[in-house]
């Protein structure tokens, strides 16, 4: 939620910023000023409110409130607490960060006196624990950690240009390379394969719908068991819920909130292949 509601801008002239925050009714209730505070957190709890309601609509217009409940509620909720990564996964990361926090305020590279700064240092570490609470650490969750972390890592390094010598400010040059790697990756991968194949859609989900399409061959009753984004390639639909997200047949906790009656991964397994005769892939 302190995530959800950090909504920032960055505005001024010559350089000097400001960052303002939608969580600025924190100085408000800091300050005293108590009309303001309360004003700025009912706007803002009303946004929230406002995203969660139209989350439900769709299932409201349908008459399905109580699959809504199960769906974004209970299913999330009891995912978070089975097959849980160690503590251990999540230190290396949380010790990089305090690291560059404690680095930063002793070279006084970013004043964290400033309210501004508190909250995004706050919602950096809020996101963290709630991967940690959450008892796993994907790739793709860190999306939720990087913008915070990048405002803190772009200050450092403005101020750090005026302070460090020509060999630091190299090495500052390389790592502003290097922090988006990940993406230049992809980009070269998209660039061959437009090269190549004369389309920018590469992947080996994208390539198997192709072959099956092109091959003619009857996908009518298919299971993938990964990349699954073929279903919606091949305008198909899964064979049942679970199979939708195809790990989630792993998951049989989930089978109650999702109006499957099977108990067991295997009984999933066996229906799909046996009862509804599909072929997996």
């Amino acid at each position: 939620m302190v995530l959800g509601v950090n909504f920032w801008y960055i505005n001024g002239s010559n350089g000097n910023g400001k960052i303002k925050h939608a969580l600025t009714y924190y100085t408000d209730w800091k300050t005293k000023n108590i009309k303001s505070g309360i004003r700025n957190t009912i706007l803002y709890g009303a946004g929230i409110l406002l995203v969660i309601g139209l989350t439900i609509l769709p299932y409201f217009l349908n008459g399905h409130l109580g699959l809504w409940w199960d769906s974004v509620i209970e299913a999330p909720m009891i995912y978070a607490n089975t097959k849980r990564n160690s503590l251990l996964t999540f230190a290396p990361l949380l010790v990089l960060i305090f690291l560059f926090l404690y680095v930063t305020t002793r070279k006084k590279l970013i004043d964290f006196k400033n309210t501004s700064i508190q909250l995004i240092a706050l919602v950096s570490l809020a996101a963290y624990v709630s991967f940690i609470k959450g008892g796993r650490l994907n790739g793709h969750y860190l999306i939720q950690l990087y913008p915070m972390l990048l405002i803190l890592v772009g200050i450092t390094m403005h101020q750090s240009s005026f302070t460090t010598n020509k060999t630091q400010k190299k090495l500052l040059a390389v790592l502003l390379l290097l922090i988006p790697l990940e993406s230049f990756i992809e980009y070269t991968k998209v660039i061959k394969n437009k090269i190549e194949k004369g389309t920018f859609y590469n992947g080996e989900g994208i390539e198997v719908a192709n072959y099956i399409k092109e091959n003619h061959i009857n996908f009518e009753n298919i299971l993938f068991t990964e990349y699954h984004i073929g279903y919606w390639l091949l305008n198909t639909n899964p064979p049942t819920k679970a199979a939708t997200l195809p790990s989630n047949i792993c998951r049989s906790e989930l089978f109650p909130y999702s109006q499957n009656l099977k108990r067991t991964t295997l009984e999933e397994i066996k229906y799909i292949l046996e009862v509804k005769n599909h072929k997996s892939l």
